[in-house]
């Protein structure tokens, strides 16, 4: 299998890695005013790109692949990424999705689907953040593996 891919501070990195494994690549920055309590907080998060994602077209076009966007939730707060048609090496580069921290054990869960797909809920691939791993008032641009589940 291939290795996790470890957080970076830069990406300079425009082309698809050697790793096949989907991954997903995000930049958050985290700001609140009291650095021992994560409720209240606001984290500003911004979605780039993913790499390697699955195709699920349904190959009515011989070059038809996946049209991914992405769902962030945090809570009961929720905000999709515009759809990048036809690609599995998808960039977004988002504006930046403001959450505010309604607890402690919150967690921001990223969700990649198929725009084509989207009334049966046809995922590409999941990543869940637990928000007490983020470090306060720092930024950080991160890519990590996505769960693809049951494939």
């Amino acid at each position: 299998g291939s290795q996790p891919f470890v957080p970076r501070q830069q990406s300079q990195q425009s082309q698809p890695s050697q790793h096949s494994h989907p991954s997903l690549s995000r930049e958050a920055t985290e700001e609140h005013a009291d650095d021992d309590r994560l409720k209240g907080g606001k984290i500003r998060l911004r979605v780039l790109r993913a790499f390697n994602l699955r195709n699920t077209a349904l190959g009515i076009m011989p070059d038809d692949v996946s049209d991914p966007f992405v769902v962030v939730r945090c809570g009961r707060q929720e905000f999709q990424t515009d759809v990048i048609q036809n690609n599995l090496n998808p960039v977004w580069k988002s504006g930046h999705f403001e959450f505010t921290v309604e607890s402690e054990s919150a967690t921001l869960e990223f969700e990649v689907f198929n725009a084509q797909q989207w009334h049966a809920h046809d995922s590409l691939g999941k990543l869940e953040i637990d928000v007490a791993g983020l470090s306060p008032g720092t930024k950080a641009v991160t890519r990590e593996p996505l769960d693809e589940g049951e494939s």
